[in-house]
């Protein structure tokens, strides 16, 4: 979903035959600054309405997570935003107010950010989190998934982790690789005002980067008191 509206910004974005990060080809025929402008807000518009048309016809919801509405889609010259409430469901009853806000920034010498801002509430009574316990991991968190590639390298504050991890706290990691014969990854940072900073992470070789929250640590929901938690995801190209 936000893969298909990053495409529609790198098309609008990227001008005659411009090469994006993500090894997509953008052409626009040589538009000028005005008609480029115009390109870029109509590519995101009909992204959303296509991703809005597919949530309102999804299924009847029966236990897990599922889209309540929009809050906010649009996009300026210094950003394009999304924002949308879920819920956490058992049935028809909602346990926790899930809000997430997803802010892309321009690129920038082949390198994207994006803000992701996630906040939850329990709705009516207390909620626990807790990790995976299995083998003391505590997966469960913020994570991404990467697509088959060679030459795998992770890295964080330490340096590059040649093997896998559970829990080891860092304040970000990054995924490198060689994807369709071409260089490109993507980075977390955690925000230092989250919970627990410096999280522990699940860090995998194949292809995972997960920050651990809250870990093996039981963290309650409370009515009426949201916990915010903020990421910062760059992707980049070389």
């Amino acid at each position: 979903e936000l893969g298909n509206i990053q495409r529609a910004i790198w098309q609008a974005e990227g001008g005659e035959k411009a090469k994006t990060p993500y090894g997509f080809m953008a052409t626009m025929g040589g538009l000028g600054p005005a008609a480029t402008r115009q390109h870029y807000d109509e590519a995101v518009r009909r992204e959303l309405e296509r991703e809005q048309s597919r949530w309102s016809q999804a299924p009847e919801r029966t236990q897990g997570w599922d889209f309540v509405r929009w809050l906010a889609r649009d996009a300026q010259a210094a950003s394009a935003r999304l924002a949308v409430e879920n819920g956490w469901f058992a049935g028809e009853k909602k346990l926790v107010k899930e809000t997430v806000e997803i802010t892309a920034l321009p690129a920038r010498q082949m390198r994207r950010a994006i803000d992701f801002k996630i906040t939850l509430e329990a709705v009516s009574a207390p909620v626990e989190l807790e990790g995976e316990p299995t083998q003391e991991k505590g997966y469960g968190g913020f994570s991404v998934r990467f697509a088959p590639r060679q030459d795998t390298v992770v890295t964080t504050d330490k340096g590059v982790q040649a093997r896998d991890t559970d829990m080891v706290p860092h304040p970000w990691a990054q995924l490198e690789g060689t994807f369709g014969g071409r260089r490109a990854g993507l980075r977390i940072d955690i925000d230092p005002a989250n919970r627990g900073f410096p999280n522990g992470w699940c860090l995998r070789n194949y292809g995972f980067l997960g920050v651990n929250f809250p870990g093996r640590k039981i963290f309650t929901l409370q009515p009426g008191s949201p916990l915010t938690l903020k990421y910062r995801v760059t992707v980049f190209a070389k």
